[in-house]
This record gives structure tokens, C-alpha cells and sequence, in this order.
């Protein structure tokens, strides 16, 4: 099974990245916010960038594990 995932900065939004994650069975799209609380964020966008695929791998990674526990809903 192959799988790709695309990362991009989303505009006018310095902190969010817009992501696809695709793979034979199909995709899922969505959106990460890599921003800092408490303190402004002084990272690079190369930083933010980073973070921002960190998370989607992550992401990915959870949605693999539930489904090969079979933790999902089951529509009958």
C-alpha cells in the first residue's frame, strides 16, 4: 500500500497548513495550527513547516493503529 502526504502553507494564516493524506483506498484533508501558546511563536517557517508534518504523521500513524485494532465504528 502506497501513501502520500502533501503539506501546504494555508494563506493569510502565518500558523496553519492545509494537508492531504492519500492512499489507494482514497483521502482524508484537513488543517494543523503549529502555533505556540503563551508566547509569540519566532520560529522559521522551515520550523513551522516541520512541526506541521509532525503532526500529520502522527495523525496518520493514529488512524493506521485504530484501524488494524478494529477501534472504529462498524456500519452494518
Amino acid at each position: 500500500m502506497s501513501a502520500e502526504i502533501l503539506i501546504e502553507p494555508e494563506r493569510g494564516h502565518a500558523d496553519s497548513f492545509r494537508f492531504v493524506f492519500t492512499t489507494d483506498d482514497g483521502k482524508i484533508a484537513g488543517r494543523v495550527s503549529v502555533a505556540m501558546e503563551g508566547r509569540p511563536d519566532t520560529r522559521s517557517r522551515e520550523e513551522k513547516m516541520r512541526a506541521a508534518q509532525i503532526k500529520v504523521e502522527h495523525l496518520a500513524h493514529a488512524f493506521a493503529n485504530a484501524i488494524s485494532a478494529k477501534r472504529y465504528a462498524h456500519r452494518t
